[in-house]
């Protein structure tokens, strides 16, 4: 908090009312409210107060340290509300520092004849974490009138100079209401286990977040609601909004079954009565995240996967011309047990199509093939599964469109979808695509062509190994298919003649194939 110190020398006898914190904020300890006394020096006294007295658990000045505040006393000019900081290091040794609304008055009338008593409604939006909710638009609401502010990045809210009334206090939607944030397929997991009682969800936040189509119940419905958003399959849960608000103050009568409770998502505010609200808390729920992932404001926690060593899918990589079809085998690279993963999957649409996926152990409910050469495939298993090394998680058949190489146009795309593997119900770990190269088999090897450039007539020699039936295709310069020939060769050098195959003067290309190998040549055609 800045404040410009002016020439006022009184230093006040006074009471500051610390708002009562009835909620964990971050590492934060929680606090009481509690007063300053002055003695008669104008100095605050130490002796009547400590950081460790705004402590509402005495037990915690055993784990909290190097307590501090950031102002313990205060001037004529700062009556009214204020901030202060309470700051220190947590039991884990991390530095917390708190900030709460204060409001000093003079308590013996040392500045003026009379205390005002300010007419002021605050608090702050925090996950069941402690987390600050920043841009979270809240109301402050009575039969006649209607007040809105949103949060700033500590999740506090503040409303001043609005009208004695009856209110209600009310948080809404977030100003940038992103569905997805802090969704993922682990949290599907998270589910699933629950409805199989596998393991609870353990707080009643995280059962609220689980009715995602607020049926006042938790069905496999809501398992494959949560999928179908992952999958991009819808964009909202139906009749849910992408976050709900309890009243922090609210203790459930039973922890386990909250959905049963009529639990408190407004605060009835009576501005008659004296002194300002400032203790208005609020535990913000992110609907479909049960791991406490969600991303918020500016210093977002972003989940560290620094030492997480990668599980790796791989694939031999081809050179596929016009037409062709061919099968990509997503094999692990090395044995892993794992309860579920969820990756997407971008292929170069203007190069190749998706005809089909195929697996034995990821469902058809379990993947999505967009239009715009996207698979997306968020996939769980509620009993962990074993994959050998080399063993194929999925195959996926597709078509070229053009000719190209698979790795330059088929890549895992976080940005859609995280790619990552989970190894069990609270361990994950990244996932990476990589690429085989498929080595030249000693069964085809390709010799220039001759003449080249020709005109007529041109000769494509080659080795093969082994007897073995042999596919010539050539391509104009645009990719299309102006020849194919098939026919089996026995082993040792061989030579196709090729005369009156090309239409006019210019550049074109051919692949040789075998069953085990392939090779490619270009082809200078001028008349």
């Amino acid at each position: 908090m800045h404040k410009n110190r002016f020439h006022d020398t009184w230093v006040l006898p006074l009471l500051v009312w610390l708002l009562t914190s009835s909620y964990l904020i971050a590492q934060c300890p929680t606090t009481k409210s509690a007063s300053f006394a002055m003695v008669e020096q104008g100095l605050p006294s130490r002796e009547r107060l400590q950081p460790i007295d705004l402590l509402a658990n005495p037990a915690d000045t055993a784990f909290y340290k190097n307590l501090q505040l950031s102002q313990n006393h205060f001037l004529c000019f700062e009556v009214g509300i204020q901030e202060v900081t309470l700051s220190g290091t947590d039991p884990k040794g991390d530095a917390f520092a708190c900030e709460e609304f204060v409001w000093v008055y003079d308590s013996v009338f040392l500045c003026s004849n009379t205390i005002r008593t300010p007419r002021v409604v605050a608090g702050k939006i925090l996950t069941e974490t402690g987390v600050p909710v920043p841009d979270i638009a809240i109301g402050l609401a009575s039969n006649n009138l209607n007040y809105f502010k949103g949060t700033d990045e500590s999740g506090t809210f503040f409303f001043e100079d609005f009208e004695t009334e009856n209110y209600q206090l009310k948080p809404g939607v977030p100003f940038v209401n992103n569905v997805r944030n802090g969704v993922s397929t682990f949290d599907v997991l998270l589910l699933q286990k629950h409805i199989l009682g596998l393991r609870l969800l353990d707080s009643p936040y995280k059962i609220i977040a689980a009715d995602l189509n607020s049926s006042g119940d938790i069905t496999a419905f809501d398992m494959l609601l949560l999928r179908q958003l992952i999958l991009s399959m819808i964009e909202e849960f139906p009749n849910t909004p992408s976050w709900k608000y309890v009243d922090a103050s609210y203790g459930f009568t039973d922890p386990k079954n909250p959905l049963q409770e009529d639990y408190p998502e407004f605060i009835d505010l009576d501005m008659e009565q004296l002194g300002p609200q400032l203790d208005n808390r609020f535990v913000a729920i992110k609907m479909g995240d049960f791991n406490n992932s969600v991303r918020l404001g500016t210093a977002a926690r972003q989940r560290s996967r620094e030492g997480k060593p990668f599980v790796t899918l791989q694939s031999a990589d081809q050179l596929l011309s016009v037409g062709e079809t061919t099968a990509i085998n997503l094999n692990f690279t090395e044995t892993q047990t794992i309860s579920g993963l969820q990756f997407a999957l971008q292929l170069d649409s203007d190069k190749l199509t998706i005809l089909s996926v195929e697996s034995n152990v990821v469902p058809s409910n379990d993947y999505r093939i967009g239009s715009d050469g996207k698979l997306l495939v968020s996939s769980t298993y509620p009993t962990t599964l074993r994959f050998e090394k080399g063993e194929s998680l999925l195959k996926i058949r597709i078509q070229a469109k053009a000719e190209g190489q698979l790795s330059e146009n088929i890549r895992l795309t976080p940005q859609i979808l995280q790619s990552e593997v989970y190894q069990d119900d609270t361990e994950l770990s990244p996932l990476a695509l990589t690429w085989k190269a498929k080595t030249s088999a000693t069964d085809l090897r390709l010799f220039d062509n001759y003449p080249n450039p020709f005109s007529t007539q041109t000769n494509l020699p080659f080795y093969l190994s082994t007897g073995n039936e042999v596919t010539l295709t050539i391509f104009d310069g645009n990719g299309r298919i102006i020849e194919q020939l098939q026919q089996y060769f026995n082993q040792g050098h061989q030579t196709i003649e090729l005369t009156d195959v090309f239409p006019k003067t210019g550049l074109y290309f051919y692949q040789l194939s075998t069953p085990a190998s392939r090779a490619t040549g270009k082809l200078n055609a001028i008349f």
